[in-house]
């Protein structure tokens, strides 16, 4: 955990959840270098067995960016035009435990169109990330 302890800033850490000792690692980093956005991003799957940072989700979402004031946004990348039921549902189970801490949620798709399937989440082509609307 050395390598946390004093490596690049922003940390990326894929499949964070391999290696039990990463969240503790890196929060005894931002205990010493202050609680501003953008330290470390953490990405990883998820399981019915694996825990987010703050509180157990049984599936969330692809991303959580998790904000100092406690506010997160989250993400689900799906592999289709379209975001059905399951697609939201980590989203969902995320909105209903973080409440008014819940920025929102984005499902990213092949598809072509954007738009709200519910209260905070969201449906918007991952194109939309590099490719101007109009």
């Amino acid at each position: 955990m050395s390598a946390i302890a004093g490596g690049p800033v922003p940390l990326r850490a894929d499949e964070y959840q391999r290696v039990p000792e990463i969240p503790d690692a890196i929060k005894a980093r931002l205990n010493r270098a202050g609680t501003r956005p953008g330290l470390a991003v953490l990405t990883g799957s998820t399981r019915q067995d694996a825990q987010s940072l703050t509180q157990p989700v049984d599936c969330g979402p692809d991303l959580v960016v998790e904000f100092d004031d406690d506010q997160v946004l989250a993400f689900e990348l799906r592999a289709s035009e379209r975001a059905a039921g399951p697609a939201t549902a980590g989203l969902r189970e995320l909105r209903d435990l973080r409440g008014d801490c819940f920025i929102a949620g984005v499902v990213l798709t092949t598809g072509r169109r954007s738009y709200t399937c519910e209260d905070r989440i969201h449906v918007m082509p991952l194109d939309r990330l590099w490719r101007p609307v109009g």
